[in-house]
């Protein structure tokens, strides 16, 4: 792809612009959604480029995927494990069958020591690690409450779920999480993950914004058009992004970091 040449150049040039809206015209109204980008943290380590990733992925789902602004909901200070799942929540019941819920976080992530579920820590999580778990959200927390209103949830997640942060310190001094391997089950929703198991989900300091969410919004925006077949018909499914991501990274050098997509069918994003 003519893109990924040019991400492959990336140490002798400028990376291309993620940042910039691209206005296509489109309109989803029967879309919702919640962005997620959670920098500084009260208690434990900040997360770098986070509150640009999530405007940049708000601007992405308003001026090119077409979802009304009266349904996006942006936190980034003061995002709780609360004021969380009342946004995804009433993002779920705006959305009915036919449309599809977006939730993206840009964060912290770890496993559950109690139970291995993954979770996304909210911005008051503390450093304790008998106590942290209860100011965060698991996924599957997110997929239900989402999906209440019968739409299919995307959830997007720029951090990793082994509770390291993305310039690789424990988000809890000392302490490392053990990941399970998570079954795949059959869902009608999509869950992308930026990592698999006990990886790191870093930032691309060149374009300062998550490795990951640069090149995820690099592929929705129409750079992994073809990327499975060579052909271009002007739209991405999910499992030319995965591919395109995970190409895009290798072509950045960022190794250690492999994208993880659940999904069930050929999903066009």
């Amino acid at each position: 792809m003519l893109i990924l040449g040019a991400l492959a150049l990336a140490l002798a040039g400028t990376l291309p612009e993620v940042d910039k809206p691209l206005k296509t015209g489109a309109r989803n109204s029967e879309d919702a959604a919640v962005v997620i980008g959670i920098e500084d943290y009260i208690f434990v380590a900040d997360v770098p480029y986070a509150t640009r990733d999530a405007q940049a992925v708000y601007d992405f789902l308003i001026y090119t995927r077409g979802v009304p602004s009266s349904q996006v909901r942006l936190l980034n200070g003061g995002a709780s494990r609360e004021l969380i799942l009342e946004a995804v929540t009433k993002a779920g019941k705006q959305v009915s069958q036919n449309g599809v819920v977006w939730v993206y976080f840009a964060g912290h992530g770890a496993a559950d020591p109690s139970t291995g579920d993954r979770i996304l820590l909210g911005d008051d999580v503390r450093n304790d690690p008998v106590a942290f778990a209860s100011r965060a959200l698991t996924v599957d927390e997110l997929l239900s409450f989402g999906g209440a209103g019968g739409g299919r949830v995307h959830l997007l997640v720029d951090a990793c779920y082994s509770g390291l942060g993305r310039s690789g310190e424990a988000v809890l001094a000392g302490k490392r999480f053990a990941v399970p391997n998570y079954a795949v089950q059959g869902s009608r929703h999509l869950l992308w993950s930026a990592s698999s198991g006990d990886q790191l989900s870093g930032p691309l300091e060149a374009v300062q914004h998550g490795a990951f969410t640069y090149t995820m919004l690099g592929a929705l925006r129409g750079w992994a058009d073809g990327e499975l077949d060579g052909v271009r018909d002007g739209r991405v499914t999910a499992e030319e992004a995965q591919l395109y991501v995970s190409s895009a990274l290798r072509s950045l050098q960022i190794t250690g970091q492999q994208p993880e997509l659940v999904v069930e069918g050929d999903v066009v994003m």
